[in-house]
């Protein structure tokens, strides 16, 4: 699969393949796959605490996955988990500068859902937490820190075409029955993260 990406905004323009004015998820997109795509190893770190060295492991990250094969809604869903926890991880750890370290990233998913169209677009809501938890702000005798994170939402559309997602920061604050009419739209406001070939 192509690395994921950053998007341009995508808008109504109908997908002329295979003969059909169909809409997909590639087709509006004219700037192609952009996003955090690094590859980062866990190493062994010392950090001095009180004049004893610690040996800590830091985070790495892990791959995107494979192309779905059957594009089936059960697949979908799986895969978008399995993305979304590469996203975070690479998000976490490829733009960071500087000696300090991550030490733990955490990614769990509390809410999962499928949004009804009427096309072959399978547009999926997750709930999860996903962030840095702990790490250290330099090496040596650098300080150690811990966070704690919030639930946030992100919603992909995903067919055969590629995949595009949006972010739903709020929807920690929404009652369930909520998510579907208040959850941005991935083909309007979201980046493209994958397109197949």
């Amino acid at each position: 699969m192509a690395s994921p990406a950053n998007s341009s905004e995508q808008d109504d323009t109908s997908s002329k393949t295979n003969g059909t004015d169909e809409k997909t998820v590639v087709e509006p997109v004219a700037t192609g796959v952009t996003g955090p795509g690094c590859a980062k190893k866990s190493k062994t770190v010392e950090i001095e605490r009180s004049g004893d060295a610690e040996v800590f492991e830091t985070a790495e990250t892990v791959p995107y996955p494979d192309r779905p094969t059957t594009f089936a809604r059960d697949e979908i869903l799986a895969y978008v988990r399995t993305f979304e926890e590469a996203y975070v991880r690479k998000d976490v750890l490829c733009g960071r500068d500087g000696p300090g370290h991550v030490f733990g990233i955490s990614y769990s998913v509390l809410e999962r859902e499928t949004f009804d169209r009427d096309d072959d677009i399978v547009v999926v809501f997750l709930l999860r937490i996903g962030a840095a938890t702990s790490g250290s702000d330099g090496t040596g005798t650098g300080t150690l820190w811990q966070s704690d994170v919030a639930p946030g939402g992100v919603v992909y559309a995903v067919d055969e075409s590629g995949v595009a997602r949006a972010s739903f920061p709020e929807a920690d604050r929404r009652n369930r029955d909520e998510f579907e009419s208040n959850a941005p739209d991935p083909l309007e406001s979201g980046t493209l993260v994958a397109a197949f070939d």
